[in-house]
């Protein structure tokens, strides 16, 4: 649960696909940077507890952003993935990278409006609003340099417009010349997962996923994906994205659980006592909401699957995707 809880957390924290801007005829363009710089900044985001900031040393070469905190951690956004390096022969994938976005791929159910921004480090700025069109509540906001494109800074947003994320350059100069960046080796496995389709996936182990029959307007399958936690047991995750959010639907054999599922009685997370069956005889649990403060998370055992939805989308949406999986034995 914890493994699922975790890779799902960073994936929904800060999914923001890749920026491949298409400016509107009387939009001018702004130029994707391909050179170097130096920068400093700061980050932050809310948790359960309360709102994390972190400093930043920035340097950029070569297609990669290496990020520095105070504490000596070292991040590397490679431009599909953020990778924290954890000594020379270890690193670890966090999340998709989120230096950009992809207009192309938000669809109906976002409103994308581009005007001039506020100054930031001392530099032009073109801000982009994205806006919930069913709802109007912000969903992401990114300040891009004018003249290079670099994104200077950025604010996430939840599904009911209260901020999620932020980043911010205070400090840039695109006349130093940063020093090289650490060679990164990732497949993105780790938090990606391997892409299968179900044939491929029961062969591997040895129960069959099944898709949810309802996913919220606007959602898209991106596919079937194989993770595996550190205790070998395999996960299934149907990933679903409306563009800018990612909606998963974790599953995976439930041998071993006891009766109604491994929550007892539990506090304040919607943890049941037992088990019902459903018109099929199927075995069904109670069903755990959990509020991940990033996400919101929804967990019962469906027949012979127990079944993990994550995503930033209200209770009932994430209820309603989890009762929509097939409860078949």
């Amino acid at each position: 649960m914890l493994f699922i809880l975790g890779l799902g957390m960073g994936a929904v924290a800060t999914y923001v696909v890749r920026w491949s801007q298409q400016p509107s005829p009387d939009e001018p363009a702004v130029p994707t940077w391909s050179g170097a710089y130096t920068a400093r900044g700061a980050m932050g985001s809310s948790t359960p507890r309360g709102e994390i900031s972190r400093e930043l040393r920035i340097s950029s070469r070569g297609g990669l952003r290496r990020m520095e905190l105070p504490s000596g951690e070292v991040m590397v956004d490679t431009g599909e993935w953020v990778v924290a390096l954890r000594d020379p022969d270890r690193s670890e994938v966090i999340c998709p990278s989120y230096t950009g976005l992809d207009e192309s791929s938000l669809g109906s159910r976002y409103q994308v409006d581009t005007e001039p921004g506020s100054p930031i480090a001392g530099r032009p700025t073109r801000l982009v609003r994205v806006t919930d069109a069913q709802t109007g509540a912000p969903a992401l906001e990114l300040w891009r340099d004018a003249e290079t494109g670099v994104p200077l800074a950025r604010q996430s947003y939840f599904h009911d417009g209260d901020l999620a994320s932020w980043s911010r350059i205070d400090e840039i100069d695109y006349t130093a010349e940063p020093p090289p960046i650490e060679h990164v080796l990732v497949d993105g496995s780790d938090i990606g997962g391997l892409p299968m389709n179900p044939y491929e996936f029961r062969q591997r182990a040895n129960f069959a996923p099944a898709p949810p029959g309802y996913v919220p307007d606007g959602y898209q399958e991106v596919g079937l994906f194989c993770h595996q936690c550190e205790h070998g047991r395999a996960y299934a995750e149907f990933r679903y994205t409306d563009g800018l959010r990612i909606l998963s639907v974790y599953q995976r054999n439930p041998r071993k659980e006891p009766s109604g599922g491994a929550q007892g009685r539990g506090r304040g997370m919607g943890c049941g006592r037992g088990a019902a069956r459903g018109e099929e005889g199927a075995h069904i649990g109670r069903v755990q909401d959990l509020d991940l403060g990033i996400a919101h998370a929804a967990r019962q055992r469906r027949g012979g699957r127990v079944v993990i939805v994550i995503g930033d989308l209200p209770a009932k949406d994430a209820r309603r995707v989890l009762e929509s999986v097939p409860a078949e034995e």
